[in-house]
């Protein structure tokens, strides 16, 4: 069985050698890779050369892909198969939300975020522009409260998930722009008559 078998949607890849150990001799000539009568694409990604062949899951849509290693002793002439399968799954559409994208310093956001569908992960990395005075508070198993210093400036604000099995880190930004309120001094001053 490879070492790799998952691979998640639209991930950079690039081809992986298929590699044959029969009772320690590695694609050892008598052995041949070939499509599986379930294999599903003309090729699937697949390019077999008798006793050596590669796989490239860059583009292959989301399912299964086979391949099939048969290996003949030339000693007995006893032939047995063993196959490969490899699986490409949906991306996951990490999404996150804040309940305003353009506020005063003294109001609070909310974000909102999903979490992967298939299973219970929360992000594992919720970032911020860094500013001093910005706090973010956990309100809920899927959300966060920011409250911002009295500055004007921009905050990105980065839910990644990179923890999902099989696939590359994902993330999603949302833009809050904040509005620093205005410093207003009272003097009072006595007038004369």
């Amino acid at each position: 069985n490879p070492d790799k078998s998952t691979f998640c949607e639209g991930d950079p890849t690039f081809p992986i050698e298929l590699i044959a150990n029969v009772n320690g001799t590695l694609n050892p000539p008598t052995g041949n890779w070939g499509l599986t009568s379930s294999q599903t694409m003309p090729d699937g990604g697949f390019t077999l050369n008798g006793p050596t062949a590669t796989w490239d899951p860059t583009g292959q849509p989301i399912g299964s892909y086979a391949v099939l290693y048969t290996y003949t002793n030339p000693a007995d002439g006893c032939t047995t198969s063993e196959p490969a399968i490899f699986n490409i799954i949906p991306r996951p559409d990490p999404q996150a939300v804040a309940s305003a994208t353009e506020v005063c310093a003294d109001e609070e956001v909310t974000i909102s975020y999903t979490r992967y569908e298939d299973i219970d992960l929360p992000p594992n990395v919720f970032s911020a522009t860094s500013a001093p005075g910005l706090r973010i508070t956990t309100i809920g198993e899927d959300t966060k409260r920011l409250t911002f210093p009295n500055v004007d400036m921009t905050y990105d604000i980065v839910v990644a998930y990179d923890n999902i099995p099989d696939c590359d880190p994902i993330s999603e930004t949302v833009t809050i722009k904040v509005n620093a309120k205005p410093d207003i001094n009272l003097m009072c001053g006595l007038t004369e008559n």
